[in-house]
């Protein structure tokens, strides 16, 4: 009895289970479809997606149907211009979110982000942000985003430096480092990017911007002269690596790195 059971169960379980959205068609089309004079047929191929990645049980696919909807998006607010209104790409965020299964947290982000492109500015996100509430991932980074993109004023963007270096978006907390003009949080921002090891060969103008916010910084009581030469040694033998793979790229980064290196 306990062996038909358990086949019954996995049975039940196989049949549930979605495969993963097959991407392989709207890869293809979707390059065809950049231009902008394709918008439309773009928007209708991405639509054309929501329901597998409803049907879908993988969270990956969850991930994907986050961003064709924000492509969806954008395509209809900056260049098709089809929303009379910021409460219609409100609403067309909310059902595109549901027609994709998408959870609360996601389906938040998006409408912040529905509310910045349609009003074409970040104090509009920022002021819908601030009527949502919800801790997840996704809504947390897009309210930092407004925070420090939308922000009237230092509090706000503290509070999204502080929300930004929380979710380990260290080139947001820079930017917000920057517009506060504090040396402490620009370094420990541009230190949190190197120690995570998280840079690719293929950033090397993301790497170039932390270098150059790092000797940028003037030495006060938060940061030393040593606190900043450890941490452009510690950039020099974590990027010179990628000298091998792309040196034409990374070469004007290193060089950045050890000139100033010279200078200490």
């Amino acid at each position: 009895m306990k062996k038909i059971i358990t086949l019954a169960l996995l049975t039940v379980a196989v049949a549930s289970f979605a495969a993963p959205v097959d991407k392989t068609d709207f890869a293809a089309r979707s390059k065809e479809l950049t231009p902008a004079d394709k918008a439309a047929e773009y928007v209708a191929l991405i639509e054309a997606q929501y329901p597998a990645v409803k049907a879908s049980t993988v969270e990956g696919d969850k991930a994907w149907g986050y961003s064709i909807v924000y492509n969806a998006i954008h395509r209809q607010a900056k260049i098709l211009k089809v929303f009379a209104s910021v409460a219609e790409a409100d609403k067309y965020a909310v059902e595109a979110s549901e027609a994709c299964g998408l959870d609360a947290d996601k389906t938040a982000a998006l409408r912040v982000h529905a509310h910045v492109l349609a009003a074409g500015s970040w104090p509009a996100g920022l002021a819908f942000a601030k009527t949502l509430t919800g801790d997840g991932r996704y809504f947390q980074r897009v309210k930092a985003s407004a925070l420090v993109h939308g922000g009237a004023d230092a509090v706000e963007w503290e509070s999204g430096y502080a929300l930004a270096f929380s979710l380990g978006d260290f080139y947001l907390a820079n930017t917000a480092a920057r517009k506060l003009q504090s040396t402490e949080k620009t370094f420990a921002a541009v230190k949190g990017a190197i120690d995570s090891g998280k840079i690719r060969v293929n950033q090397y103008n993301l790497a170039r911007n932390y270098v150059e916010s790092l000797i940028a910084v003037s030495p006060d009581g938060s940061v030393t002269a040593a606190d900043i030469k450890a941490l452009l040694q510690t950039a020099n033998r974590k990027f010179s690596g990628f000298l091998i793979q792309d040196k034409t790229n990374w070469e004007p980064v290193i060089a950045i790195i050890r000139t100033t290196l010279d200078t200490y």
